[in-house]
């Protein structure tokens, strides 16, 4: 079995909109050309302007992708 990844990274809504690539996804492509395994979609956490802070909600989504992780990775 190939080795298990997850790709997260923090967003500006603007760019979302623009559908402007993130790292995370960036990322997630390059280990998906190694064939590594991707264990869940990326997770973009969207934040008030440059530097944060996240969104509200955005907290909670990340939990609940950390438990999914978990989960994923115990299978």
């Amino acid at each position: 079995m190939n080795k298990p990844f997850a790709a997260f990274d923090t967003e500006n809504p603007e760019n979302v909109e623009k559908k402007q690539g993130s790292a995370a996804e960036k990322i997630a492509e390059k280990l998906m050309e190694k064939k590594m395994n991707q264990l869940l979609p990326v997770l973009k956490a969207l934040v008030f302007e440059m530097k944060g802070p996240l969104k509200e909600g955005e907290i909670e989504r990340t939990k609940e992708y950390a438990k999914g992780l978990a989960t994923k990775l115990k299978e």
